[in-house]
C-alpha cells in the first residue's frame, strides 16, 4: 500500500488555520478537497478520524444501537472510519440516477451530468456511456434482444469497486494547498458572536483523548456520512444549548435505505439459457437488473429493480444485504440456481431518523440511534411492483417470481431473512428549499449557519434503485465546484 500522505495527528500544532476545513477524509471529502484545490483553492485542511488501518477503536465508535424495523445490518459492516470511508466496502456499482429518479430534487440530470463525467473519469471506469441514462448500456454493446417487452428497461454494468485510499487519497494529499491530517477527530465548535457561523473547531485524537487543538476556518465542510454526521450536529447542538442548529428539527430526520426482498426464479434453467449467450465474455461480476419503464412506474404510483443472478454451488451463498451476483469463470460455466432480488425506494418519511442514545464515546460525546422506519405506503408499492415484475417474467416464458406472495403473507419480515437494507445511510441532512421540511439548503449549507457545508449522501431528499455512492460524488463535486466560486468571490 502506498503513503496516503496523511500527516499524524501528533505532528500537527496546536493551532490551525484554513480556507476551507472539511471533516471526514472518505470519498466525498477526498473528492471536496480535491475539486477545491484543483480550482485554486490553496489552503484546504482535511481532517480523518481514521487511518490507512482501520484500528479496531474506531471500529467500535462506529457502534450505533438499532431501534425500529429490525434486524437491520449491523452499521459497522458498511461504516469504516479510515482513510477513504466507506469506499472501503463499496461495492463499486457505478451508475447514476435517471432523471425520474431526481423528481423533487434541487438538481436535475442536466446539472449533474459533467460531474458524472468528471467523476467517472477520476475512478478510471473507461468510457462514459450514459448520455441517455434511461438506455441500456453493456460496456458499449448494442441493445441486447433480451428486452422483456414494452415497458421494462433492462441495465447490465460490470462492477468494478474503486477504492478512494488505494490511490486517489494520496494523489489528494499532495496536492499544493492540501494539508490532511489522520487521527483528528473534531469535536466542539466555536460560534461566531451571533451564532451565525462556525469560527473554530476543538479538534482531540483517539491516542490521546484528553489533547485538544484548535482549527479556524472560512468555511467548514462536513462529509461524514449519513450517520456521523447527524450525530455530530446533534452532539454539538446540545453541547451548544443549542445555539448551533437553532431549532432546525430537520437534522436527523427523513433517514432513508433501499428495502430487499428475497425470492427464486423458477424454473432457473430457462432464464439462464435465454440470458447466458447474451452476456458478454471476461468480467468475473457483472449485474443485471431490469427497471419499469416511467410511464409504467407513474401508471403504478411506484418505482423500483428487479436483480437476479447466479450462484456456484456452496461458493456464493445469498448476500446479506440483498445484492445479487452473476459470478462465471467462463462461457462454459453452469448455472445452479437463479436467485432474485428486488428493492425500491422507500417514502420520505419525517419519523424514520437518527437521534442521541444515552450511551457515550470516550471523548463523552453521546452515541448515535439509528430508528429506522418505512411509510405506511411502502409495503403496498412493493406489492404492485413485485406483481408487474412477475406479470413480465411469466409472460416471457422465463418463470414464475414469488415475491408479491411473500410481501403479503409476511410484509417487512427482516427477521426471517425475507427482506433487508441496503446499508445505504441516506436523507439525514437533506437538502431543499425550505426549512422545516431540509437541513440544508441545495448547496449543502445548514439552514442558520453561513459557513457550514454537508456533502454526501446524508443530503439526498429521496432515492432511486441505484446504489447512491456514484450520484453522491457527482452532487459532492457539483456543489464544491460552486463552492470554490463562492470562495473565489
Amino acid at each position: 500500500m502506498t503513503d496516503p500522505g496523511f500527516l499524524p495527528f501528533s505532528q500537527a500544532p496546536d493551532e490551525m488555520d484554513a480556507e476551507v476545513c472539511i471533516v471526514g477524509g472518505g470519498g466525498m471529502g477526498i473528492l471536496a478537497a480535491r475539486t477545491l484545490a484543483e480550482a485554486g483553492i490553496r489552503d484546504i485542511l482535511l481532517l480523518e478520524a481514521g487511518s490507512d488501518q482501520g484500528e479496531a477503536d474506531l471500529v467500535d465508535w462506529n457502534e450505533m444501537e438499532v431501534v425500529g424495523l429490525r434486524p437491520y445490518l449491523d452499521p459497522r459492516s458498511s461504516r469504516t472510519s479510515m482513510i477513504g470511508g466507506s469506499t472501503n466496502c463499496w461495492n463499486g456499482w457505478c451508475r447514476p440516477y435517471a432523471a425520474e429518479d431526481l423528481a423533487g430534487w434541487p438538481w436535475g440530470w442536466d446539472d449533474l451530468l459533467p460531474h458524472y463525467r468528471a467523476v467517472h473519469t477520476l475512478l478510471g471506469l473507461g468510457p462514459f456511456e450514459f448520455e441517455d441514462p434511461n438506455a441500456f448500456h453493456p460496456d458499449g454493446a448494442a441493445r441486447p434482444p433480451y428486452d422483456l417487452g414494452p415497458g421494462l428497461r433492462c441495465t447490465i454494468r460490470q462492477v468494478k469497486g474503486v477504492r478512494f485510499l488505494d490511490r486517489i487519497a494520496g494523489e489528494t494529499a499532495r496536492l499544493p494547498g492540501v494539508r490532511a491530517l489522520q487521527h483528528a477527530v473534531a469535536l466542539d465548535p466555536v460560534l461566531s458572536a451571533d451564532g451565525s457561523a462556525i469560527v473554530a473547531l476543538q479538534v482531540g485524537t483517539w491516542t490521546d483523548p484528553a489533547l485538544r487543538k484548535t482549527v479556524r476556518a472560512r468555511t467548514f465542510v462536513f462529509a461524514c456520512g449519513g450517520l456521523e454526521t447527524p450525530r455530530w450536529f446533534l452532539n454539538a447542538d446540545a453541547r451548544t444549548g443549542g445555539a448551533l442548529l437553532k431549532g432546525n428539527d430537520a437534522v436527523g430526520r427523513y433517514y432513508a435505505d433501499s428495502i430487499h426482498v428475497y425470492g427464486l426464479l423458477r424454473p432457473w434453467r430457462t432464464i439462464w439459457q435465454v440470458l447466458r449467450p447474451k452476456i458478454p465474455d471476461g468480467p468475473e461480476e457483472i449485474r443485471l437488473a431490469w427497471r419499469l419503464s416511467s410511464e409504467e412506474e407513474r401508471r403504478l404510483g411506484a418505482s423500483g429493480a428487479l436483480r437476479h443472478g447466479n450462484d456456484e454451488p456452496d461458493t456464493c451463498p445469498m448476500p446479506a444485504d440483498g445484492r445479487i451476483l452473476q459470478r462465471f469463470t467462463g462461457p462454459d460455466a453452469p448455472c445452479f440456481r437463479v436467485m432474485t432480488s428486488f428493492n425500491g425506494p422507500s417514502t420520505p418519511y419525517r419519523k424514520s431518523r437518527v437521534r442521541l442514545g444515552e450511551g457515550v464515546d470516550r471523548f463523552g460525546w453521546r452515541r448515535g440511534v439509528l430508528d429506522w422506519r418505512t411509510h405506511p405506503d411502502d409495503l403496498p408499492r412493493l406489492i404492485r411492483l413485485a406483481e408487474a415484475f412477475e406479470a413480465r417474467f411469466l409472460a416471457n416464458g422465463l418463470g414464475r417470481l414469488r415475491l408479491s406472495a411473500v410481501l403479503r403473507e409476511r410484509g417487512y419480515a427482516l427477521e426471517d431473512g425475507t427482506l433487508s437494507n441496503g446499508c445505504h445511510h441516506l436523507g439525514t441532512m437533506r437538502m431543499g428549499d425550505r426549512p422545516g421540511d431540509s437541513a440544508c439548503d441545495r448547496d449543502g449549507r445548514i439552514h442558520g449557519l453561513a459557513n457550514v457545508l454537508v456533502v454526501g449522501t446524508a443530503l439526498f431528499p429521496s432515492f432511486a434503485w441505484n446504489a447512491p455512492t456514484y450520484t453522491a460524488l457527482a452532487l459532492t463535486r457539483l456543489q464544491t465546484v460552486r463552492l470554490a466560486r463562492t470562495l473565489a468571490g
